[in-house]
């Protein structure tokens, strides 16, 4: 299994992140073949060519068995700047283990020398820092990923790629490398697998965006056909993707509405559908037209599935009520699911959102507009 925060690249949450591949132009041609990654756990990858380094003693090479964490940051992200406490306590725990770290941002120099300059990163940060503007880090050691970003951090050794993901989960996997019981080749295919859903998430963003300008929307549609027959175990949520667009971007309800209920109908124990159906029909800020009743039907075939136990089900059932305008089955249900939900994130969610129920006027949330992006020529 992949740790939960590599998942969240593929959601698009925390990281800044920038798809290496396909341009609005390059998209338009036959989407034959999803890319094979060439980084990923048990890959074999150069050591970068780093501009300067700004703290710390430089490196050029891979010395024989230390493990190099290369940190990936920027001055002005935000959740780099979250997960920097915890960067700097694993370099101090580690400091005697032979695990040398060294942060790598983009930036120029001056900027990145005048962010060391301040607290509390002028006190907290032990390890080495390099400034990278030519991007060479990331050429070597994130553009095989399929994708750059920012917070990420990379453990290689006597270079082999032994893993990279969110900050927040790498504690353990340095542990399990110190310890010498990480295996690279155990998660080689999630990675892999991984790497190529988020390059053929980008391709299809790419010509959504494309074709909101040219109106081709077949285009779209064989597009997601073509990358759905390469990889099938991954069919639920693109097609989840394109009733997002048909009653969306494309203004294609009707039959965006038809394709929900096929989709919710090829199983009638799928909870997990039924209720990405309904809170998109709710939630979904560029639908052009939101189809209620069949949001409200679709979260409770999804409760009776679950059994009126199932906390995701009644979440949607409040959200649904709250677009319909009854507050107070909004306000039950949203109780219900706090009373059902174990997880402590999800569970502040919840409250919030109940206080939402609770307070504001209960009505459908507006339509948004987008503007189009230009015809690619």
């Amino acid at each position: 299994m992949l740790p939960v925060g590599y998942m969240l690249i593929l959601a698009g949450s925390c990281f800044s992140q920038s798809v290496t591949g396909p341009t609005p132009g390059d998209a338009r041609e036959a989407f034959s073949t999803i890319p094979q990654p060439w980084i990923y756990p048990g890959a074999s990858v150069s050591f970068p060519k780093l501009t300067a380094f700004l703290r710390g003693p430089e490196a050029t090479r891979y010395e024989d068995g230390v493990v190099y964490a290369f940190d990936f940051f920027a001055t002005t992200c935000d959740h780099c700047e979250e997960v920097g406490p915890l960067i700097a306590e694993m370099a101090r725990v580690y400091s005697d283990q032979r695990i040398r770290f060294i942060g790598v941002s983009s930036e120029p120099s001056e900027t990145v020398e005048a962010w060391l300059a301040k607290p509390p990163q002028r006190d907290d940060i032990s390890y080495a820092i390099a400034a990278d503007p030519a991007h060479a880090a990331e050429a070597a050691l994130q553009d095989g990923t399929l994708r750059r970003a920012t917070p990420l951090i990379m453990f290689v050794r006597d270079g082999t790629m032994l893993w990279y993901g969110h900050p927040n989960d790498a504690e353990p996997i340095l542990a399990g490398i110190v310890k010498g019981t990480w295996n690279p080749a155990s998660v080689k295919e999630d990675f892999v697998r991984a790497s190529r859903l988020f390059a053929a998430k980008g391709k299809v963003e790419a010509l959504a965006r494309e074709c909101e300008s040219t109106k081709r929307w077949p285009d779209l549609f064989r597009l997601l056909d073509a990358i759905i027959a390469q990889l099938p175990e991954e069919r639920s949520q693109f097609d989840l993707q394109r009733f997002t667009i048909m009653i969306g971007i494309a203004d294609m309800p009707a039959d965006g509405y038809a394709l929900g209920r096929a989709l919710a109908s090829r199983d009638p124990r799928d909870a997990s559908t039924r209720r990405s159906l309904a809170r998109t029909t709710v939630n979904s800020p560029y639908a052009t037209v939101r189809d209620l009743d069949f949001a409200l039907e679709m979260a409770m075939e999804a409760d009776t599935i679950g059994k009126g136990v199932d906390p995701f089900a009644q979440a949607a059932l409040a959200m649904t009520h709250f677009a319909r305008g009854d507050a107070a089955q909004a306000v039950a249900c949203q109780e219900r699911a706090i009373e059902l939900q174990g997880d402590p994130g999800l569970l502040a969610k919840y409250k919030v959102d109940l206080e939402r129920y609770r307070t504001q006027p209960a009505k459908p949330l507006p339509t948004r507009q987008r503007t189009p992006a230009r015809p690619a020529s």
